[in-house]
Order: structure tokens, then sequence, then C-alpha cells
């Protein structure tokens, strides 16, 4: 017993004259984060002995020393004693054992005695020269004579580490670093739009932090897709878990698809832009923002002197930006159909199709970070007062490219569409035991423009067949087609200017093979 005293006394007098003189993480947006702590601790006795062992990922905890050697680590269970907060009646009379209190139970009886101690789950209480037990859920109310404890010590099984060094050192710094789940920053963007299509850019970090106190933490908030292959484990020196579980999981799961990845929600790794990539050699003023750096792929904002515990959360400034917008109207038609029973003989498509034109902005990035996928809140400034217009998502996009944000659908901008057979060539080939008629289909579009301004529309439309002809300038994008392989997709775009009030028609034709 006394050994084991000593031992508690010791564990405590090691751990109160460890100092933490570093602490950097790296946050991810999967939920997990990269630790390197760097401390100071008293290795006098050659080891140290860790009380706080990190829920760390296998293959990701090591350790390091300063003008010493980690001769081995080493983790195992112990006793230690811990103060504990009272919460239910148990830990009242827990707490207040060997005081003298009156005891009112279920039964309506009244007793004055002392708590003698706690066995299992059954209360030993002495009272007038006898012994009586109970459970906790008997006692319906307690009268104290002096003022109650509220909290109580109590020995609990703990996973320690004892770090050996080769040297004994009253003053060691050793590094620590390893990969924790529980931690994430998701971010949120806000653009506010300004006169002369100007706009202002905010990212702003939602940091949730679910496993450790950060005290003066160095904190990087990362932009990438992070591979650890392994951190569907946890690291064996922090884990209870038995040696042929760990073999089983390591054994199942360690040929996993990379499909995970993909299968992913998109806000928190990274989804691409529809961006022309290009050198930025801008006007870098009215940016202000965090410090950044490169590594490989992924890019870290770097901040500093955080302070966040366990279970808080926190919201940070990462960077704020003027920059340059322009007004963006898009619609996207219904592809037509490849099914025979959609084209009969002469045909014609009796009712126009109506598309509904979305009102976008285009944004260029003219900072020197990258703008990770994010939620991003559009607001315009009327009379004094932002007032909100759309919220959207913000895709991956690198300095000197450009992104676009959907806002609302326009009502002052009217494209219809049609289509009829031109002509029909009859059992012009056969494929797989079937005939197939070859048509010429003419479409129109009708774009009228009711705003009060000059636009700029972006119309698309994919097709099953082959495009041949039209009136505008067009661009054309061949792709396979899965659903039926005599005929091949295009993807179509135009790019229309109209003046306000103006009206204009696109007419184009098409071939598709058609089944009998």
């Amino acid at each position: 017993m006394k050994k084991n005293t000593l031992f508690i006394t010791t564990l405590a007098l090691l751990v109160a004259l460890a100092t933490q003189a570093q602490q950097n993480v790296a946050v991810f947006k999967n939920g997990s984060a990269f630790f390197v702590n760097k401390m100071q601790v008293n290795a006098s006795k050659g080891y140290y002995l860790l009380d706080k062992v990190p829920a760390a990922t296998f293959g990701t905890l090591w350790f390091t020393a300063d003008n010493n050697t980690i001769k081995g680590t080493r983790s195992y269970m112990e006793s230690v004693r811990k103060k504990q907060k009272v919460k239910n009646k148990m830990d009242v009379l827990r707490a207040n054992q060997g005081k003298m209190l009156t005891l009112t139970l279920s039964n309506n009886k009244t007793y004055t005695g002392v708590v003698q101690r706690l066995d299992g789950n059954m209360v030993v209480f002495s009272t007038g020269g006898k012994w009586m037990t109970f459970a906790p859920g008997n006692v319906e109310m307690v009268v104290f004579s002096q003022a109650p404890a509220a909290e109580y010590t109590q020995k609990q099984k703990k996973r320690v580490l004892k770090i050996d060094f080769a040297k004994a050192n009253a003053s060691q710094t050793f590094e620590m670093m390893y990969l924790q789940k529980g931690i994430s920053w998701v971010p949120n963007y806000a653009v506010a739009l300004r006169e002369n299509k100007k706009a202002v850019i905010t990212l702003k970090a939602n940091l949730m932090n679910d496993v450790e106190d950060l005290k003066n933490a160095s904190i990087n908030f990362v932009v990438g897709v992070p591979n650890f292959a392994y951190d569907y484990l946890q690291s064996p020196v922090a884990s209870t878990q038995r040696v042929s579980d760990f073999i089983s999981r390591l054994n199942r799961n360690s040929n996993r698809s990379s499909s995970r990845l993909r299968n992913r929600a998109d806000i928190t790794t990274q989804r691409l832009s529809n961006f022309t990539p290009r050198a930025f050699n801008g006007n870098m003023s009215g940016i202000r923002g965090l410090k950044g750096q490169s590594a490989e792929d992924l890019y870290f904002y770097n901040t500093s002197n955080i302070t966040l515990k366990k279970g808080d959360r926190a919201f940070y400034e990462i960077f704020k930006a003027n920059v340059d917008y322009e007004d963006i109207y898009e619609v996207s038609l219904n592809a037509n159909s490849s099914s025979r029973s959609s084209y009969s003989k002469s045909y014609a498509q009796s009712d126009q199709s109506i598309g509904k034109v979305w009102h976008s902005i285009r944004l260029q990035n003219k900072t020197s970070y990258p703008w990770t996928t994010g939620t991003v809140l559009i607001t315009k400034e009327i009379s004094g007062v932002a007032k909100p217009l759309s919220q959207d998502k913000l895709n991956y996009t690198p300095p000197g490219s450009k992104t676009k944000l959907k806002m609302t659908i326009s009502p002052n901008i009217n494209v219809k569409s049609a289509e009829r057979e031109v002509s029909r060539e009859e059992k012009k080939t056969r494929k797989d035991r079937y005939t197939y008629d070859l048509l010429t289909v003419e479409s129109k579009i009708d774009i009228k423009n009711y705003h009060n301004k000059d636009i700029k529309l972006s119309v698309c439309r994919t097709i099953t067949g082959e495009p041949i002809k039209c009136n505008t300038k067009w661009k054309t994008n061949k792709k396979f087609s899965v659903y039926n392989n005599i005929n091949m997709s295009h993807d179509l775009d135009w790019e229309v200017k109209l003046k306000k009030g103006e009206k204009k028609t696109i007419t184009y034709q098409y071939k598709i093979y058609v089944r009998r």
C-alpha cells in the first residue's frame, strides 16, 4: 500500500514539474489534426511518466529528445488519484464519508450517523452504536451539520506512458508528435458586394475541439486532402485493444480502396472549380490575412497564441481581401432523349421548354492564398444595411484563378427552347441486330432580356447525337455516351450578349441515330 501511494505521489510530482514550451497543431477539415508538442520535463530519475496519453492513430506517435536518447517507451495501466465533482446521491455520500449527517430514507425513517464506507453500490452507515446498509437510491434527503464537500478523490485505472532516457536530466526537453481525431475546422466565407463591381471576401475558420486543451498554441488550418492510410486504427501504445483485435482490424482494412476519399463530403476535402490556371502578378493591396505556407500539395494558414479548451468552439479570421466580380447569367437546358419513343415520324416538340436562368457572380482570386471549399454568404449593402442575397458553396480556387457563385433565379430573362425533325434517313444502319434511322433535328432557343441593363448569358445543353451547324458561335465538346454507344454525347455551350430589351434566337441542328 505504501509503495503504491509513493508511486502516485511521485507521478503527481513529476507531472507537476512538466511544462509545455510549445504546441503546434495542423488541423485538417476531415476531423483530425497533427500535434507537435514540445515539453520540458523533470527526468532526474532517467525517465518521465506521462499521465495524459493521447489517442494517437497507428504509426503517428513519435518522440525525440534534445541532446539525449530515448531508449524506449512503455505504456501500462496504473492507479492514480483524481478529483471528481459530485454528480449524484452516491457521489454525495462518497464525498462526505466520516461526517456526521442525518438521512431520510424512502420508508420515511430518519437516521443520524456517519457514512463509514461504500461497498460497490451499497452504503455502510453507523448510527446509535449499530450498523446498517442500504442502496443510495433509498436516500430521499441528506441534512448536514456543516457545509458538505462538493468533490472527492477517487482512485482510477489510467494508462500512463513511461519514457526512458539514456541520461538523467532534471530539465529535459523532448518533442511528442501524433495524429489525433476529434478536432476540425470548417471554412465560412462572406462576400460583400460593393459599387463598381467591387467586392470584399472574408474567410473565417470555425474551429471545433473535442480532444484536448490548447494553450497558446500555433494553429495551422490546412487546405488539401490528407492521406493517413491507417487513421482508422489507434496506436497500440495509446489503446487497450487486445492484440488479436488489433491484428484483425489491421489485416481487414489495410487494403481499403481509395474510394473512401471520394465518398467524403466534398466540403471536408476540396471540390475544384471550373477554373483556368494562370499566374497572377497583380496588385496585392487591400488584402489582410494570416501568413501561409505551402508544403507539396497542402497549404497551411498559420495563426498563433490560440487557447481553446476541450469541448470549446471558436471563430477565427483567416483573411479579408478586395476583389473584382462580374455578373453572369446562365441557363442549362434539358438534355434530349435517345429513346425511340421520343422520336416518332415527323418528330416535333409541341411544347416549348422553359429554362431557369441563374444569376451568378464570378470572382477572381487575387490573393496569395488558395480558397478552400466552404460555405459562402453573399450580401449587398443597401442604405447602410447588409442585405442577404444568397448562400452557396465556394469551390477550391487557386491564386490567380476564377470561381463562380450562384445567387438567385432571374425572372427578367426569358429562355424557351423547342425542336423538330428536319429529315429522316430510314434504315440507315444496323448494330447489334437492331436497325436505326438517322434523324436530323433542328433546335431553336429564344432568349429575351427584360432587364433594364445589358447582360451576358451563358447557355449550355448536353445532347446525344452529332452537332452539325449553328447560326451563332458555339463550343462543342465530345464525350462517350455510356447509355447508347451508337451515338456520342456532346456538351454545347453558347455565350450570348443582349442589350436591355433585346431578343435573340439560336438555331442549331444535330443528327441522331434512333432505333426503329
